[in-house]
């Protein structure tokens, strides 16, 4: 029996957002029913690839996924159901965007057995959304959130993002008071990424962006507050109540093993990582799946410093133990003047076995990380 986690891509989005690098387009919509059933060909070959496999977590992303006609999630979850074995405490997520989501479609979600949602909020104020191209308005938001609360829908999450142009910190602080009210038990806040070859990067000069003294004084104060109200910063940009971590990406972040089905998604098995095209036609008329998909073997060295990477971004950090079993090398040791001068810094802290960042230098993870991995 082989535990892995499972990822799904829809690609599809109703406009595009003005800071969106991600593999999605509006224009392909029209073929959704395609789309999904070349996705279901793919599910099946994995289970020819595989004798057996239980999937302890189910992420469905994107693109938007609420963009998809009605009846079509269920689908999708019951085909899985049918050839997979999925564990009684399996996590199932579905990303869904505000102005896409209606009653039907959290009925739906829940008939399904989906137990986790994750909201693109991004901000509440209509001005910042206009500028950022979001399809939703504050109202939509709003709507969305009681929603959730009038299904008793427990386990969901908000994105909430900062040094968006011309946002002050007032913004930021008011979109998370407003939030608060709805008991989201999962909350995720991302500092604006310039990505190449997006509408805001490309017209950069245009927009007021924030410096980034002052979006870390705004995290700062956000994490202030939601620390008070017992939300945990379990990893650098996820704040979640006691037992609410998103189980999903724990996997990513612990290197652990899944699958990742559709356009552009990602797997990662047996120390070998895949990785579908973005080329949306490519992916619909291949014959195999073989032809539109990359594989690449991690060497030692690239397990090591991923392993580094990943663990140093979370609350945990590296367990000490764990590595030197994993690899056979002494972290302590063999970096031990970097690590001593990053303690006497106050950049790290070493407490029980696990080497972490400290909390208040999250936003210098980075160059922290690169001091610690190996050439």
């Amino acid at each position: 029996m082989k535990n892995l986690g499972l990822y799904i891509h829809i690609p599809f989005c109703e406009q595009k957002c003005a800071y969106c690098d991600f593999c999605s387009n509006p224009s392909w919509l029209e073929k959704q029913g395609e789309y999904i059933e070349k996705m279901k060909q793919e599910l099946m070959e994995y289970k020819l690839l595989f004798d057996e496999i239980c999937f302890d977590t189910i992420f469905i992303g994107g693109g938007t996924p609420s963009t998809l006609g009605n009846g079509m999630i269920k689908k999708i979850i019951d085909l899985i159901k049918e050839n997979f074995k999925i564990s009684k405490t399996c996590e199932i997520t579905i990303e869904v965007n505000p102005h896409s989501f209606t009653e039907n479609k959290l009925k739906e979600y829940i008939d399904a057995k989906i137990n986790r949602i994750s909201m693109g909020i991004q901000t509440l104020n209509d001005d910042l959304l206009k500028l950022i191209n979001r399809k939703q308005t504050k109202e939509d938001c709003i709507t969305a959130l009681n929603l959730l609360n009038k299904y008793n829908f427990k386990n969901f999450n908000v994105d909430i993002m900062l040094g968006l142009p011309s946002q002050t910190k007032d913004d930021a602080l008011n979109d998370l008071h407003v939030l608060l009210k709805y008991n989201p038990t999962h909350i995720s806040v991302y500092s604006l990424i310039l990505e190449e070859n997006t509408p805001l990067f490309k017209n950069k000069n245009q927009f007021d962006f924030a410096l980034d003294e002052y979006v870390v004084d705004v995290y700062d104060e956000i994490h202030n507050e939601l620390t008070k109200i017992q939300y945990n910063r379990y990893e650098i940009s996820n704040y979640c109540l006691e037992g609410f971590e998103c189980k999903h990406n724990l996997n990513y972040w612990e290197t652990g093993e899944y699958i990742g089905v559709g356009l552009s998604a990602h797997s990662h098995i047996n120390n070998i990582r895949y990785a579908n095209t973005k080329v949306f036609d490519d992916y619909l008329t291949c014959s195999t799946f073989d032809e539109i998909r990359e594989s690449e073997t991690l060497t030692k060295l690239e397990q090591l410093n991923e392993f580094i990477m990943l663990s140093l971004r979370t609350q945990k950090g590296i367990n000490i133990i764990k590595f030197k079993k994993k690899f056979k090398k002494n972290l302590l040791k063999d970096k031990k003047a970097e690590i001593q001068i990053l303690l006497k810094n106050k950049f790290i802290n070493l407490k029980g076995g696990h080497l972490k960042i400290d909390e208040k230098c999250f936003y210098l993870s980075n160059p922290i990380i690169t001091k610690l991995m190996y050439d």
